[in-house]
């Protein structure tokens, strides 16, 4: 199928607005959207802005999959324009873009986000159209499974592996997980998980911070191939009654087994997960401190 061409209108005005533009996928990973990869790059340069990806000057080797896993937390910078093509990419990966529903506008092959929507004439604008992604609902003390068949392919956006007969790794510094969630006024929200790390010889033992709605709300120290039950406390403060759950694990010493000499892996792995799992708490104060007297162990 042909796809359309990244006309001068709206782009080249759009880009000239910047002082940096951001293209994933890049040129090599870009696949069927190589095209609209040449097309920005081209209209970039009418303007001097300094581009991620040319494709003239990529290197030989190149990792689609960490490239991917960079719009897990992702912060657009005050003057940056990033572009997210779809396909490769689907809207349930631009979620772990931070402030999306404010940042990020749909067109036809993609999303473009920046913090410069309110300063571009109609003239502009008027090619996008509002990013509204249909986000799967999740429910109180329904785990959510990550074995082989179970149901977090629904919910997780990047820095996962395929799942496998145990659980699923995250693979890289990040993965994300996002849904809807509905809870009753005035209540904390428990997050728990099934989870076991690698960290051949504990040194470093894994340490994985839990980040819930741009919030740090636990950190996990986690020793190698131990599977323990750990979990962290989102105060109400932070959670609306009917809200957007969009949960970070951020990896702080991911390695991969084909590097300690245990297998030919080469992913960079981080936890294995069982299940997830949110629950209502009404006194999270017990909770909170059995919580960090876990994380701390």
């Amino acid at each position: 199928m042909t796809r359309p061409r990244l006309k001068e209108t709206p782009w080249k005005s759009l880009i000239a607005a910047h002082k940096k533009l951001n293209i994933i996928p890049s040129f090599n990973c870009s696949g069927p959207q190589s095209q609209h990869v040449l097309d920005l790059v081209f209209h970039a340069s009418t303007s001097s802005v300094p581009v991620n990806t040319i494709y003239s000057a990529r290197p030989r080797k190149f990792n689609c999959i960490k490239e991917a896993s960079s719009l897990v937390d992702y912060r657009i910078g005050l003057d940056e324009l990033l572009i997210v093509l779809m396909p490769p990419f689907h809207e349930k990966q631009i979620l772990g873009i931070i402030d999306n529903e404010n940042l990020c506008k749909r067109f036809e092959g993609g999303i473009a986000c920046t913090k410069k929507w309110y300063t571009l004439g109609r003239e502009v604008t008027r090619h996008f159209s509002v990013f509204n992604p249909n986000i799967p609902k999740c429910e109180m003390d329904n785990p959510i499974n990550f074995s082989q068949g179970g149901s977090s392919k629904n919910y997780t956006t990047l820095g996962w592996s395929e799942q496998g007969e145990w659980g699923t790794w995250t693979d890289g510094h990040a993965a994300g997980l996002i849904c809807n969630l509905e809870k009753r006024k005035g209540l904390d929200i428990k997050l728990s998980a099934l989870v076991h790390a690698f960290a051949p010889d504990n040194n470093p033992p894994q340490t994985v911070d839990v980040i819930v709605n741009s919030h740090k709300v636990s950190t996990w120290n986690l020793d190698h191939q131990n599977t323990r039950e750990v979990s962290a406390i989102i105060h109400n403060a932070n959670v609306p009654d009917q809200m957007l759950m969009n949960v970070i694990f951020r990896i702080a010493h991911p390695s991969s087994p084909s590097k300690h000499r245990i297998s030919g892996d080469n992913r960079n792995l981080g936890i294995e997960v069982k299940w997830i799992k949110f629950e209502e708490v009404r006194d999270s104060s017990k909770n909170e401190k059995d919580a960090n007297e876990m994380d701390s162990s």
